[in-house]
This record gives structure tokens, C-alpha cells and sequence, in this order.
């Protein structure tokens, strides 16, 4: 880190976008190069975005107005449904009932045994994660031509139609099984974690997604909450001895998300941090967070004002903050990349082509 490094805006740190973001309980191929395995490419898009986002890094005026969020309506719950298990072929075959399409063979052979050499993390919990934001929540059982789909099976589809998303991306994706060190394991930075809380499900209202895996695998949940402990006087480290205009602060944050390995058919309740459903996972992370001003407390040890969070880049990386989790194991240490679904996209060989998605859509969510 360097002092002298410039800080980044919000808007250019937080956001790299994709058309099609496809990484979860999944092999995917990441980012770099669309070349990918074809079994699930990762296709970067540079155009789009999300707008702009409200650019204060001051860490005690975000503490004041957005501390903690709760996400409505809560993402719902349900199955990853696992290649492992010929993945939605079941909610699949009931769609070919009633649209003569060829989805569940095509499930079959494209997201289950039939591809032989399937592991068994790969799934469907990115589209399941972008479609519990997106969509309402299936509540009931619902018949179409005579063919009844089970709040399972309304999920299943849902899942499968926003497998393939348009969205907004953070981080780099790891793409080697031994790779604890790399910058790529690194980021999500601290700060950028910090900020795409407080900004967009603090101040926007809006769902944001995590891979909950550090590591090679991929496990995308929607995030339901988060709460960040107050900062307190003791919580304040001083300036960095090497870079006397920096000056460190401790941060411990708690996420909440669905549970993705329930019964398919589960309604979900509504969430409260104060007495979370068994449904709910949390996760606390402590990390470091960098201020270009010390923070200032009053005689009980409250913050009450400081300097901005610091996001800066140096030989092309961007840094922002530090890690602390050591108690947690390398893989669960801190989330690997964070998204933002905004809606569907056209199947490009990734998700089921045999599906309409409009259909699914108008057909399989809500009620």
C-alpha cells in the first residue's frame, strides 16, 4: 500500500459488469477469457452498469445511517439442486408435459450424470440465488393444462431460467484448487466488502449476492442481512507505522443468507437478526479497514467522526483494507466475489435452451 496511491471512486472500484454471470455451484471458467469449459462459460461483458452510486466513504457517517440492513421481501430458500442428482430434470419433466420441449433430457445430459466427469459441488445455486431476489416467492402449489408444479418444482425452474443473468460483478474469481495466496484469493477487498453493503443493501435497498467459498469452488447465496458491530475507541489501531497518514480501524460485520440445502418446497419465513429462523446462515467476518484521518470518539468510546475508507490501487491491484480471519478456515475466510443480478438473459449454452423463459417466469413465480 502506498500513501501516495490515488483513490479510486466508488462507482470505478465497486463495478465490473457481465451479461451473463455463470459461476455458481458450478465449474466455471472465470473471468479473464470467454474460452472457457462450454459446459458453463463465464462471459464478461464491459458494457452497462448500475448507475451511480453515492460516493461517501466516510466510515463513521456509513456506521450512523446504514450499520445494518434487512433485505425485503427476504430471498427465499430452497435446493441447489447438484449436477450429481440430474439437477432439475424432475421440475423439468413436468414442463415437457405441458410444452412438449425436451428440457428434462436436456437437463440431463448437459447438468447431470450425463456428462460423466460431473463434481460433486456443481449445481444450480446462482440461478437459484438471482432468481430468489428477483422473483417473487413461489408460496403454493399451481396446476397448468392438468400438470401440477410443487412449490419445488416452481423453484427448480426459476433457478434453472436465471442461471444465465445480466448483473454487476465484483472480485476475481479463484481458479486454482491450491491457490490461498494469490490476489485473485485476496479481494473481495475489505473495503469492498464494507461499501457494497453499506451502499447498496444500506442505502439502496438492494439484494446483493456472495461466493461464500474463498477458494476454487463456487457457492453463491443472496445475502438477507447484515449487521456491523459499533466501532468503539479500542477498536482503533493508530496510524500504520510504515504510512503515518493511514490509520487502521478493527470492523467485525455479520451476514446472514438462506439456507440452499433445504427441502425444495420450504416456505420462507421472515427474517429477524434477533432470533434468526434455522432456515437463515450467518457468517462474522473481522477485518481491517484503512481511513485517510483518524476516527475520533467521544468519553463512552463512541465514533463519532473519521476520516474516508480508503480504496487505493498500486501496480495495477487494488487494495483497501485487511483480512482477519484467521479462525476460519482459508476456504471460508472472506467472500471471493460479490454480484448484483438486474434480470435474465438468453441461454447461451449455459442454462437449459428448452425452457421459455418468459414462461417460467410469468407462470412459475409468486402465488
Amino acid at each position: 500500500m502506498s500513501q501516495r496511491s490515488p483513490t479510486l471512486s466508488l462507482a470505478l472500484l465497486l463495478i465490473a459488469l457481465l451479461s451473463s454471470l455463470i459461476g455458481g455451484c458450478g465449474k466455471g471458467s472465470g473471468q479473464s477469457d470467454g474460452s472457457a469449459d462450454p459446459r458453463n462459460p463465464y462471459q464478461p461483458n464491459p458494457s452497462g452498469g448500475v448507475g451511480t452510486l453515492e460516493a461517501n466513504k466516510n466510515l463513521a457517517i456509513l456506521q450512523q445511517r446504514f450499520s445494518s440492513a434487512v433485505i425485503s421481501p427476504t430471498p427465499w430458500a430452497t435446493y441447489w439442486w447438484p449436477y450429481t442428482t440430474n439437477g432439475i430434470e424432475a421440475a423439468a419433466a413436468k414442463y415437457d408435459a405441458v410444452r412438449s420441449s425436451g428440457a428434462a433430457a436436456w437437463e440431463r445430459g448437459h447438468h447431470g450424470q450425463g456428462l460423466g466427469d460431473v463434481a460433486d459441488w456443481w449445481g444450480h445455486c446462482n440461478g437459484w440465488a438471482a432468481a430468489a431476489l428477483l422473483t417473487p416467492e413461489p408460496r403454493s402449489s399451481t396446476a397448468v393444462n392438468g400438470v401440477t408444479f410443487g412449490i419445488g418444482d416452481r423453484k427448480a425452474l426459476l433457478s434453472e431460467t436465471f442461471l444465465e443473468v445480466t448483473g454487476d460483478f465484483l472480485g476475481t474469481r479463484v481458479e486454482d484448487p491450491n491457490d490461498f495466496s494469490s490476489e485473485a484469493f485476496k479481494d473481495v477487498h475489505p473495503a469492498q466488502f464494507y461499501l457494497m453493503l453499506t451502499h447498496l443493501m444500506g442505502n439502496q435497498k438492494r439484494g446483493v449476492i456472495i461466493d461464500r467459498y474463498t477458494g476454487y469452488q463456487v457457492w453463491n447465496y443472496p445475502l438477507v442481512a447484515y449487521a456491523t458491530e459499533p466501532i468503539r475507541a479500542n477498536d482503533y489501531l493508530g496510524a500504520d507505522p510504515r504510512f503515518p497518514d493511514v490509520h487502521r480501524v478493527n470492523v467485525t460485520t455479520t451476514i446472514w443468507w438462506p439456507n440452499p440445502n433445504v427441502d425444495p418446497d420450504v416456505l420462507t419465513p421472515s427474517f429477524s437478526p434477533s432470533n434468526p429462523d434455522e432456515i437463515f446462515e450467518s457468517r462474522t467476518l473481522k477485518y481491517e479497514l484503512w481511513l485517510d484521518a483518524a476516527p475520533k470518539f467521544d468519553g463512552s468510546g463512541k465514533l463519532i467522526s473519521s476520516g474516508d475508507i480508503i480504496l487505493s490501487k498500486e501496480a495495477g491491484r487494488v487494495v483497501g483494507g485487511q483480512w482477519k480471519n484467521g479462525s476460519l478456515p482459508a476456504a471460508n475466510s472472506h467472500p471471493d466475489f460479490m454480484w448484483v443480478p438486474t434480470g435474465y438473459s438468453q441461454a447461451s449454452g449455459y442454462k437449459n435452451p428448452q425452457l421459455d423463459d418468459a414462461w417460467v417466469v410469468s407462470n412459475m413465480s409468486g402465488r
